[in-house]
């Protein structure tokens, strides 16, 4: 996959096929990328919201592209826990988390 970026800049690619995709930079050009620099594309299905597949742009971040580092695709329903645990390091506290406050604190409490 050979493209020339447009002039914003977004090279577009057509990944149609569930699968891995692997996309690694040969130009050396820092306002698009680095030489070698690389990216993991999962594919798992369909976008929803369109009836074909859609299409993936570099070097802008967007959903459907997945860093390397992420070795599946299934974490990511996962990140959505996160957020909730933010509000518990705040003032006003979850009905359900008036328990865990005493085992921050250090274990279980002796009486």
């Amino acid at each position: 996959m050979t493209w020339k970026p447009n002039p914003a800049g977004i090279v577009p690619y057509n990944l149609s096929a569930v699968g891995t995709y692997h996309f690694v930079c040969t130009v050396r050009d820092p306002p698009h990328c680095g030489l070698g620099q690389y990216a993991t594309f999962f594919v798992t299905g369909p976008c929803s919201s369109t009836p074909g597949p859609s299409p993936s742009t570099l070097p802008m971040a967007s959903p459907s592209p997945k860093p390397s580092p992420s070795p599946k695709p299934s974490p990511s329903p996962k990140p959505s826990p996160s957020p909730k645990a933010a509000p518990k390091r705040g003032a006003k506290k979850p009905p359900g988390a008036k328990r865990s406050p005493p085992t921050m604190e250090g274990g279980r409490r002796h009486t």
